[in-house]
């Protein structure tokens, strides 16, 4: 149950001293969703959320960073144990449409450009971040009584950063937005980095993210 832990964030948003962290975190969570109706674990969602506390005055890479690298949003988004010979399109394409540049073309004050809605990307480009992103399995420390699957990855545990097993990791050469390329060869980690160059260097994302978070924090309409 989750229930403990909402108790203990309603606690602390309304008694605690870092009431700005506490906000910063809140509106993060707002955006880089995970939910508890796929996935269980009390102490998985503990650690999501204090991991969005650490970060909540930080830099927006290493929030998405420490996102992709989350066992719960894993889990939640079929990026844990994720295979490169049939790779789960699920989180590359919630990275690009929710956690990053989103569907349309934007000036950077947050409007469209052209006035209407032109994609910033298309299926082809959410399969080699899918690609791109294989490789990853749940840190060592869990167990069933029927051993882990697949062979060579871990069992599910939140408890800590998810990991990289190279067998499952794709290493095609795959090109991503804003002219970056994950060469051939590159490892899990290496591909991630790439993967968070071409998000952070995009035009969409500053005014993507920073739109959502005026309204969480400032106004509703920005």
């Amino acid at each position: 149950s989750t229930q403990p832990l909402v108790w203990d964030f309603y606690r602390n948003a309304t008694q605690q001293p870092d009431q700005l962290r506490q906000r910063v975190a809140f509106a993060l969570q707002q955006i880089v969703v995970v939910n508890n109706l796929e996935v269980n674990g009390t102490y998985g969602f503990r650690q999501y959320n204090n991991m969005l506390l650490d970060n909540a005055f930080g830099n927006y890479r290493q929030v998405l960073k420490k996102v992709a690298q989350s066992p719960v949003m894993g889990d939640f988004l079929n990026n844990a144990n994720n295979d490169k010979n049939a790779p789960n399109e699920n989180f590359a394409r919630e990275l690009l449409q929710l956690f990053s540049i989103g569907t349309c073309a934007l000036n950077q004050n947050g409007t469209l450009q052209g006035g209407s809605c032109r994609a910033t990307y298309g299926n082809d480009t959410v399969r080699s971040y899918a690609y791109a992103l294989t490789g990853w399995t749940y840190a060592p420390g869990g167990a069933t009584s029927w051993g882990c699957w697949p062979e060579g990855a871990n069992c599910r545990h939140y408890g800590g950063d998810m990991v990289p097993v190279a067998r499952y990791h794709d290493t095609t050469e795959r090109p991503l937005l804003s002219g970056v390329t994950v060469p051939a060869g590159s490892t899990a980690p290496a591909a991630l980095e790439k993967v968070l160059d071409s998000l952070m260097a995009h035009p969409n994302t500053a005014p993507f993210i920073g739109r959502q978070l005026i309204q969480h924090l400032v106004s509703s309409n920005p």
